[in-house]
């Protein structure tokens, strides 16, 4: 894929190389930057903030112990840098994944010189390619980025000690190169078969030199010969992990383990996950990228992308038919052939380890964060699209138009992504600050249950993190924490044996009696619902829920908080209807009522009522009205009563009972047939 132009139009746009890197650099933005200020925390982010908030930086070491004991380094020296910034955390990670698309493309440029400009289209696609779209969880993937930069610069390294003639250069890059496969190799195993793409560099750098092929394969086994010594030492040292290091979570071999018992159904295993994930890039993933969510086609979001992805065409179309206008249209059979190779040698080496502990795509223990899978693929699948692109349309200005076209489509996936995370900002910033309205503050370990897990896209292990930070409780005297989070499942409340859980470096002890009940996602509610004991008649919850609730421990929450969340951490709260209602929820337990009836009387005066949209729950208005009938307003707390229960008629015997219950204990004489009649 050639694509000579004309010495002067060349020089000219030599001379501007900064051009390149400013047009690199307008692409991530139009793709990440929109979003920089609104995304939050996620997935592991949050127990390497909690590690650090509550732990210290020293702590990182035994983190990484569970499953990859060399690479807390990273942490270390990375984490303390941006402390608890979304903001700079997302800028960083931008960074990373600019600096890395930049080493891509010298690469390209170390192998195919002659490429020039098809590396130039390349790096584009890379850029925008969603097949890992999951950038935004910036804390977690700085390891994964900086273990890319590394592998590419020993990479590159290599290349330089093959192309320099000077011993001192030769020493020097020679060395870099060792130097950078070990730090990369220290940090994740993503990257660790990927060292064997070096084997193809070296005999493209040499080939390259017209030395007969014979003394190619020689140099290149030779030189190879260092990395795939350091790659055997590395592999026996992997293998041993649970021997030397205190390992509690690291993946097994089982496909290693499965070739050395059974070798025919081990490599029948090994050809369906290729299979398998081959399918997934080539078909699903093209498929998912050209869908339309028809569902949400007419958000006034989809204007915005629509602008910016015209935006993209525009800009992308100028540039690429500007150094792409000389176009050769008999491009160089022998590099088609060479990358073509390259790139699906550089896809089956990058998604190996998964392979080599039994998982692909389609059944990865961890959907939300399947496409990590993908992470070291991009770069081998881009190579791939661009070469199918030129196979089937050789017309320069249409290959150009063509690329553009996927570029955008690309990038509105990348948008979805992208906005799919914004919703979770702004979800998680809302649960954990009804969640702190409501228990300002909790005794030490407490366990938070809900039936379900609070987070999906998250998890408790990454919930029970933020709430960590969230509360200013300090880590117990023994090392424990003190709140987790757990999901009862369809496990009732007698059969539970008690709190004891250990990940990584945290460990949390309770007994059962030490747990608040929840309702994270009732698809009765507008809020968050924190049961206490007499909400076993709720009509809306399960036999097995009512029996948790009947011992939710409400005493464990405190009615003043010992320091208010960080709105760096958790976003700004917002004021709306759940908010009244957790603070109401909580003056209610502790008796407040005069504060409970001015929170009424806010509440009203903003439009909230029974049967409006957003506070259309029966169950988030009894505090409201139970505040009204003692304070004496028997009227308006039957009004809304009468419209809570027209609202819900489920609601009928519950408003019924907590009436008549209310108002003998207040020996207040009141006629509820108008509440409680048929």
């Amino acid at each position: 894929m050639k694509f000579p132009v004309s010495p002067t139009y060349k020089a000219r746009f030599l001379e501007r190389k900064g051009y390149l890197y400013i047009y690199f650099a307008t692409i991530c933005l139009i793709i990440h930057g929109i979003f920089i200020f609104y995304h939050g925390f996620f997935w592991d982010d949050w127990s390497q903030l909690f590690l650090r908030i509550k732990f210290g930086d020293s702590a990182y070491w035994e983190y990484f112990l569970a499953d990859r004991p060399t690479s807390g380094w990273t942490a270390y020296f990375f984490n303390r840098l941006f402390l608890n910034s979304p903001i700079l955390w997302h800028i960083f990670i931008l960074f990373l994944k600019y600096l890395s698309g930049l080493l891509s493309f010298k690469l390209l440029e170390c192998l195919w010189p002659e490429n020039r400009w098809q590396n130039f289209i390349i790096i584009s696609l890379f850029f925008v390619c969603p097949l890992f779209s999951q950038s935004y969880i910036s804390v977690a993937y700085t390891q994964h980025y900086l273990n890319y930069i590394l592998f590419l610069l020993s990479v590159i390294c290599l290349v330089a000690f093959l192309k320099h003639n000077q011993p001192s250069k030769k020493v020097l890059f020679g060395f870099l190169s060792i130097l950078f496969m070990i730090l990369q190799l220290s940090i994740t195993e993503y990257f660790s078969f990927l060292e064997w793409i070096k084997f193809p560099v070296i005999f493209i750098i040499y080939k390259s030199k017209n030395l007969p092929i014979k003394t190619v394969i020689k140099k290149t086994l030779t030189l190879f010969t260092p990395v795939f010594l350091i790659f055997v030492l590395y592999s026996i040292f992997r293998l041993n992990f649970a021997k030397i290091f205190p390992i509690l979570e690291a993946d097994q071999p089982v496909l290693l383990q499965k070739f050395a018992s059974e070798p025919f159904q081990a490599l029948i295993s090994l050809i369906k996950n290729l299979i398998l994930d081959f399918s997934y890039i080539f078909f699903n993933f093209i498929g998912k990228v050209i869908s339309i969510d028809l569902n949400h086609f007419f958000r006034s979001f989809h204007v915005l992308i629509a602008i910016l992805l015209m935006v993209l065409f525009f800009i992308m179309y100028s540039f690429l038919s500007n150094v792409l206008k000389n176009e050769s249209e008999n491009p160089d059979t022998k590099s088609e052939i060479e990358m073509l190779i390259f790139a699906i040698l550089w896809i089956i080496l990058s998604i190996l380890p998964f392979w080599t502990i039994g998982e692909n795509y389609v059944n990865a223990e961890d959907p939300p964060h399947a496409d990590r899978h993908f992470f070291a693929s991009v770069f081998g699948a881009v190579i791939l699209f661009s070469w199918i692109i030129r196979f089937f349309i050789q017309s320069g200005k249409k290959y150009v138009v063509a690329v553009c076209i996927l570029s955008s489509l690309f990038a509105s996936q990348f948008f979805e992504e992208n906005d799919m995370a914004k919703w979770q900002t702004e979800k998680q910033s809302d649960v954990y600050w009804q969640m702190f309205y409501r228990m300002p503050s909790l005794s030490n370990n407490t366990a938070i249950v809900d039936d379900t897990v609070i987070f999906p896209f998250q998890g408790n292990f990454s919930t029970s993190s933020a709430l960590n930070i969230l509360y200013s409780n300090p880590i117990n005297e023994n090392g424990t924490v003190p709140i987790w989070v757990f999901d009862a499942g369809k496990i009732r409340y007698e059969q539970h044996a008690g709190f004891h859980t250990t990940k990584r470096n945290f460990q949390f002890i309770a007994p059962t009696q030490q747990m608040i009940f929840i309702d994270y996602d009732n698809q009765f509610a507008n809020c968050i619902w924190i049961f206490s004991p007499e909400d076993i008649d709720h009509p809306h919850v399960s036999e097995t829920q009512k029996t948790w609730i009947a011992h939710s421990a409400i005493s464990r929450i405190g009615f003043d908080s010992q320091a208010v969340p960080s709105k760096n951490i958790f976003g700004s709260p917002k004021q709306n209807w759940c908010s009244l209602y957790q603070k109401a929820s909580l003056y209610r337990q502790f008796g407040k009522w005069d504060q409970l009836n001015k929170l009424t009387q806010i509440a009203l005066e903003n439009g909230f009522s029974p049967s409006a949209v957003s506070s259309n729950s029966p169950f988030e208005w009894w505090p409201f009205v139970e505040g009204l009938i003692r304070n004496g307003s028997l009227q308006i707390a039957e009004d809304l009563s009468i419209e809570a229960i027209q609202t819900d008629p489920a609601y009928k015997d519950f408003y019924c009972t907590r009436w008549n219950q209310l108002l003998e204990d207040s020996a207040i004489m009141y006629n509820t047939n108008e509440i409680c009649g048929n």
